[in-house]
């Protein structure tokens, strides 16, 4: 089934959760000059990359305390362009989480040098991004929660109620504003889906990858000659591999013939809590309030 609001205020409702998750590292978009998109086509999570590019890779989608751990993320790009020519890129970071869903990731140089820090907080409501050189810390407070959802279906037409920690998040209709203090809810349509035979998708199993049980899932989207302008099919595979126990992503390949391939990978995982010290501030940086880099903000 495709369901889709039509309901504008709805819609912004539902995008405000997956904000406040936002704030624990998960970055979801797709770059303005992506290469045309067939409509049958399934978008990979990208981030930015450290050298501008848009690349595949995984991270955190919520709040997972009691599971800490420490590990790297390589993300690798290649590229072989028509006349041969190959571009290959490669990002690296590190990434703990404590038991109480606390997180850190170190987003690496080319040399191992940390460039920067971004620190997520679910206890204390902050996050904070680490700027090592100048040794400042941008802070900023957010109220991170688990939003429910609950349908009313009457002949195909459906209504949500969304609330939060057992409270209602906001009302709809009449321009209502958002925060607590009624249900949101809006109309949905529900329209069937025709099966797309230029869409194949495939279980993988399960397999160890780098010490964790991972579960594969693969989508192969062919997308026809002259769909997009095209003189012949292209053929865009992606694969992901996800730890139950860890809740994450361990690894990730996406294989597209306009942009080439780009494989992340979960490694060196170490299943411990990490030092409590990494969660935190050091004494001899300068805390900022609101604001980051390029911003104002009130020095503490």
């Amino acid at each position: 089934m495709t369901v889709r609001w039509i309901t504008g205020f709805a819609a912004a409702a539902l995008l405000a959760p997956a904000a406040a998750y936002a704030q624990a590292g998960v970055i979801t978009t797709t770059p303005a000059t992506a290469a045309p998109r067939a409509a049958n086509e399934q978008a990979m999570p990208t981030v930015q990359g450290a050298r501008g590019g848009m690349v595949a890779r995984s991270v955190e989608t919520k709040i997972t305390p009691g599971r800490p751990y420490a590990a790297e993320t390589l993300t690798e790009t290649t590229q072989v362009l028509g006349d041969g020519t190959r571009i290959s890129r490669r990002s690296a970071t590190k990434v703990y989480r404590d038991g109480e869903g606390r997180t850190r990731r170190e987003m690496l140089a080319d040399d191992g040098s940390v460039r920067s820090v971004a620190i997520s907080d679910p206890v204390a409501h902050v996050n904070y991004t680490l700027d090592t050189r100048a040794k400042t810390a941008f802070k900023s407070t957010v109220n991170i929660v688990a939003p429910t959802y609950t349908l009313t279906t009457r002949e195909g037409v459906a209504t949500a109620t969304i609330t939060a920690d057992g409270q209602p998040m906001a009302r709809g209709g009449g321009g209502g504003g958002g925060g607590r203090g009624g249900a949101v809810s809006g109309t949905l349509m529900r329209t069937p889906e025709a099966e797309n035979p230029n869409v194949k998708k495939e279980d993988l199993g399960s397999q160890n990858i780098e010490g964790v049980m991972a579960t594969g899932s693969r989508v192969t989207t062919i997308i026809p000659a002259g769909e997009i302008g095209n003189d012949k099919e292209i053929r865009v595979v992606s694969e992901q591999w996800f730890s139950d126990d860890l809740q994450v992503l361990v690894m990730t390949r996406h294989s597209d013939p306009r942009s080439g391939e780009t494989v992340y990978r979960l490694r060196n995982i170490l299943r411990a809590e990490p030092d409590q010290n990494l969660f935190t501030v050091p004494g001899d940086y300068t805390i900022q309030q609101g604001g980051g880099r390029g911003r104002g903000g009130q020095a503490q």
